[in-house]
């Protein structure tokens, strides 16, 4: 079974060409349309995900209050990759507190986007 990437983005069309790139990149993609759905979905899973790629501007909760809210409570080792197109430094410092590891802007060439994603993956795996 392929790498499970957790999917968090509210833009529909947006996020169901990421989860075909995902997809025919070889993961298995799970989806939620904001940061709660997020969440729910990581619990759903028992952590159990590889890469966490979120929007940041979202409703209920944006990709930097639920990455904190994984950070803080531990709920998974996935690495959280943020796609925006919010580059203010002040926001990039805000998502390392967080716990972002890449901080991506939009919009992003599938090619950039998928040698991104097997980089993380590779490189936080947590296959033993």
């Amino acid at each position: 079974m392929g790498k499970k990437v957790l999917l968090v983005e509210d833009t529909v069309e947006y996020r169901e060409k990421l989860v075909e790139d995902l997809e025919k990149g070889g993961y298995t993609v799970v989806s939620a349309s904001n940061g709660l759905e997020g969440i729910e979905i990581l619990k759903q899973e028992g952590g159990k995900v590889d890469l966490i790629v979120s929007d940041l501007h979202m409703p209920e909760l944006n990709g930097l209050e639920m990455a904190k809210k994984i950070f803080d409570e531990n709920m998974t080792k996935a690495p959280i990759m943020i796609l925006t197109t919010d580059a203010s430094k002040e926001m990039k410092k805000k998502g390392k507190l967080a716990g972002i590891k890449t901080w991506i802007l939009k919009p992003i060439k599938k090619e950039t986007f998928l040698g991104t994603v097997n980089l993380l993956v590779e490189k936080f795996s947590s296959d033993s």
